[in-house]
């Protein structure tokens, strides 16, 4: 049975209307829309139906917002729908429903950035891992997980022997040439720094036309790469587009200007946003290259390589060659299993250098630990006490907090009562009615905890501190992850881990403590895909 798409009323106003593949589709008033009603504007908005991903891009036109899902949409913003998605013409009146037949397989209609509702360390159990000392390639050549959803998105320009793609409303465009011929090797490349560089000298270009070629070797050396069968791609981070620096029509005129004078073709694939799963070092773009934007044509990545000058190559790693701004394209190709060059190795011939720094936490190494430091330690007292965690924002804490809540402690902390007082009162009572209590919050310093510690002194109750043995890094590394696979959870501010880290001031049995207990991170994720981003670096730096 061949697949079909429809908008059906659900008030029953209407007939169903057939949303054909790839074919735009005005919904309003008017004689070229399809809905005429009185209340309408002309052209509401613009579906547009992809059914290899099983979604509808829906595209706002009229004055009076429309609403996806429960968001609020102004003109011209883009939301993407999918089986059984709700869409209100206006907002709370003329409900419509997308409906595809026959319905798409269980997560095959997920959109990319909701993996899984479940946290990383919050809702997700602690359990030991199988020991792993060697790092290990993250993906296998030619897979993506489960939840990636490959959307092929639309067309929104093509002229002059350029087409250009938007896909996952907006995050992610795509440029190919007519010639671009779709092919099992890629030669990959970041542009900015590895392509071409400022021809003003300044780290960040003034305009769309401050530009030049890195080096006169680029041209000849791409135009072999395609005489070799390879496809050359661009791919690149440009958030200043989502940021409103850098205006879209600039990067694609631009784009268009670095292809001419190169002469080869090629496809680009731009990252615009400033996070999500599409910025490298995340695999998102490649991942979306193997499996739509290469048409098909299975990719080897074993032939496969990435060059990009962000190689976190350190202060001096040549002659007194400033140090890498970050290590995002050395992760990338490390992420997905790719061969990887700089500029100066692939262009120039140097040979590779040692001087680069990974990030301090390395997510593809996993060591069996216990939770609790030293081993003998019991997680659960049988007597009243009163324990304080204490960790950076993303260590496991409240994930701890919620197991010893399951075995009878009362858990009190700012974010669930709203404030200190709040909390030193729900703390003052629980110990006054002979309850085991735990404190969930960071508790960075001595001041933070004194409070606490004299409340459990009065009452003549011990007290243990439960201090996170997670790092600065692998907390960044978590909150990163927790981004990606919960769309509810809020993104922890990069001052806040500094400021952490900056005034911390490490427990001692001198403020009144009666024990301080270490605890791991040992983190079990709900599915195995999961599990793989968790081991890819997900940071820059």
């Amino acid at each position: 049975m061949s697949k079909e798409c429809f908008l059906r009323s659900l008030d029953g106003s209407h007939p169903d209307l057939l949303l054909e593949d790839g074919v735009q589709l005005e919904v309003g008033r008017g004689p070229k829309t399809k809905i005429k009603d009185s209340r309408c504007s002309r052209v509401q908005v613009v579906l547009i139906a992809d059914y290899v991903s099983s979604s509808v891009l829906c595209t706002q036109h009229g004055g009076n917002p429309s609403c996806a899902q429960g968001t609020l949409l102004k003109p011209g913003s883009k939301y993407t729908l999918h089986h059984k998605d709700l869409l209100e013409l206006r907002q709370g009146q003329f409900k419509y429903s997308i409906v595809f037949n026959p319905p798409p397989a269980p997560g095959e209609s997920e959109t990319v950035s909701k993996p899984g509702k479940r946290n990383l360390s919050e809702d997700s159990s602690l359990g030991s891992q199988s020991e792993s000392k060697k790092p290990k390639t993250i993906v296998s050549s030619g897979s993506s997980p489960s939840w990636f959803s490959p959307e092929r998105g639309y067309v929104f320009s093509s002229k002059n022997g350029f087409e250009w793609m938007k896909v996952y409303n907006g995050k992610m465009i795509s440029m190919r040439t007519t010639e671009c011929k779709d092919q099992e090797k890629i030669a990959a490349f970041d542009l900015d720094g590895t392509i071409i560089t400022t021809q003003s000298g300044k780290v960040f270009a003034t305009d769309k036309n401050d530009w030049k070629i890195l080096y006169p070797e680029i041209p000849g050396k791409l135009k072999s790469l395609y005489k070799e069968n390879y496809k050359i791609v661009f791919i690149t981070n440009q958030a200043g587009i989502s940021r409103g620096k850098l205006k879209e029509e600039d990067f694609q005129e631009k784009v268009e200007r670095i292809q001419s004078k190169l002469g080869v073709p090629l496809q680009v694939i731009c990252s615009t946003a400033g996070g999500g799963f599409f910025r490298k070092p995340r695999p998102g773009t490649w991942f979306w290259l193997e499996q739509v934007g290469n048409n098909k044509v299975e990719v080897n990545r074993e032939e496969s390589f990435y060059c990009g000058d962000a190689a976190g190559r350190e202060q001096n790693w040549s002659g007194k060659r400033k140090k890498d701004f970050s290590c995002s394209d050395r992760l990338f190709a490390l992420n997905l299993g790719l061969k990887f060059y700089t500029p100066e190795e692939y262009f120039q011939g140097q040979a590779p250098t040692k001087k680069f720094a990974l990030p301090g936490f390395d997510p593809r190494t996993q060591t069996v630990t216990s939770l609790l430091e030293p081993e003998t330690e019991e997680l659960v007292s049988k007597s009243q006490e009163l324990i304080l965690m204490v960790g950076i924002q993303g260590s496991g804490k409240s994930h701890v907090s919620n197991l010893l809540e399951s075995k009878g402690y009362l858990v009190a902390s700012n974010d669930r009562s709203g404030g200190k007082e709040k909390t030193l009162r729900i703390v003052r009572d629980g110990l006054n009615h002979g309850k085991r209590i735990v404190v969930d919050n960071t508790h960075r310093d001595k001041e933070s905890r004194k409070d606490y510690i004299n409340l459990a002194r009065n009452a003549r109750v011990p007290i243990r501190c439960f201090v996170m043995k997670t790092n600065h890094d692998q907390a960044r590394h978590n909150n990163a992850y927790r981004e990606l696979v919960d769309s509810e959870h809020t993104k922890i501010n990069e001052m806040l881990f500094n400021s952490y880290r900056s005034k911390y001031e490490e427990p001692s049995l001198s403020e009144g403590i009666t024990g301080i207990v270490g605890v791991n991170f040992v983190p079990s994720f709900p599915t195995e895909d999961c599990r793989t981003l968790y081991n890819m670096f997900l940071l820059e730096k």
